[in-house]
């Protein structure tokens, strides 16, 4: 299995918490889908020949591209590689960019999943944020969706607000939740650097979001996506279960934790192919110019044998099947007793053994990052 995730860097506007890259000014759109298809064409052999079975375009915000520019996106995808009949094709989009026309011709054009940035259905909380769509818009995107025939939709949800915007956490999720949808992704707001946030915060006094907060709104989240049913497979993501018995879980995203190789296109888009990670320059502008020269735009990290197995850690304590065993003992022999003696200092209450290994409790799944950190191997010579 391998997957490709085409970076689209544009966005309407700037979300004040966001780090990720991307730009508001679209002068470039037209030549950044050239240069995009262009690389699609030159790495298609960075899979080896691999059959694809996830295709994500995420960013930004894809959906600011015309749907035919999508289709066309798509066409040079299938094209220069193995994309398997059954593969999950996704586009992360903004209500306001889902008209029902659009949605009609993206799901023609092969798109079968949906990821929605809907973050909020407060008016209060969207401003705040800088979003450029509505509450309304999120509401009728939803439903016009679903007349589309999408059956695989997925809505982005934010919590850990601060304190003014704190209120509207529990109305969110019961509005969020009364559609019934399939998926769910939710994150907790985080102070980025380089962000409008963290300048509100750090040169205008405006109160940071608190940890207690998030704390206490993660245990809602869990709380609530149990009783209604949803299958809590990654710390942010839940998914139901379909008819035939499969899960409705992001088969891109599982990709990722699982560690299987994929393949980023465009500024700012990472790669992974077992051994290496790869990422291209983030700079629209210069990867725009540089794109027939790879050595330019495409960074390399040869990864060693503990950052694989500290991303193992990682990934796999975040994820419902924990880390397993006979993975560490097979993949990771030489990180074997250095586990076994700190995973016994991770709380009782954090971490349960499982026939295969170990996974985070509810309450450990409040601290995911504190018990991965503790697992890690330091070199000496780092």
């Amino acid at each position: 299995m391998a997957g490709i995730y085409i970076h689209i860097p544009f966005c309407r506007k700037a979300c004040h918490y966001c780090n990720f890259h991307f730009s508001t000014q679209l002068d470039l759109l037209e030549d950044m889908v050239k240069a995009i298809g262009y690389e699609l064409r030159e790495r298609a052999s960075f899979l080896h020949g691999d059959t694809v079975e996830t295709v994500y375009l995420g960013g930004g915000t894809p959906s600011v591209l015309s749907a035919a520019t999508i289709e066309a996106l798509l066409d040079e995808t299938s094209q220069n590689y193995d994309l398997s009949q059954t593969a999950e094709i996704t586009l992360e989009g903004n209500p306001d960019d889902l008209s029902r026309e659009y949605l009609d011709t993206i799901r023609q054009a092969g798109v079968n999943r949906l990821s929605i940035g809907v973050q909020s259905f407060s008016e209060e909380a969207l401003q705040w944020m800088n979003r450029s769509h509505t509450a309304a818009q999120s509401e009728a995107v939803i439903d016009d969706a679903l007349q589309a025939g999408f059956c695989d939709i997925s809505m982005d949800l934010i919590y850990g607000l601060p304190e003014h915007l704190a209120g509207h956490w529990e109305k969110d999720l019961e509005q969020a939740l009364a559609y019934n949808l399939p998926h769910y992704s939710c994150y907790a707001l985080t102070v980025e650097p380089r962000t409008v946030l963290s300048h509100q915060i750090a040169a205008l006094g405006q109160p940071a979001p608190l940890d207690q907060r998030q704390q206490s709104d993660f245990a809602y989240l869990m709380e609530q996506m149990s009783l209604h049913d949803y299958e809590h497979y990654e710390i942010s993501n839940f998914a139901r279960r379909r008819d035939n018995g499969r899960s409705h879980r992001s088969r891109h995203n599982s990709a990722y934790w699982t560690g299987r190789s994929y393949l980023g296109i465009g500024p700012g888009a990472h790669s992974y192919d077992g051994a290496s990670r790869y990422w291209n320059i983030s700079n629209n502008p210069l990867y725009i110019k540089n794109i027939r020269h790879p050595e330019v735009i495409i960074s390399q990290e040869i990864l060693t044998d503990s950052d694989r197995y500290n991303e193992y850690v990682m990934t796999a304590l975040r994820h419902i099947d924990g880390i397993s065993m006979h993975h560490v003992s097979t993949h990771h022999t030489a990180y074997v007793n250095h586990f076994l003696q700190e995973i016994n200092t991770i709380p009782t209450e954090w971490i349960s053994s499982t026939a295969q290994g170990y996974k985070l409790t509810s309450t450990g799944r409040l601290f995911a990052d504190g018990a991965a950190s503790q697992l890690f191997y330091v070199d000496e010579d780092s």
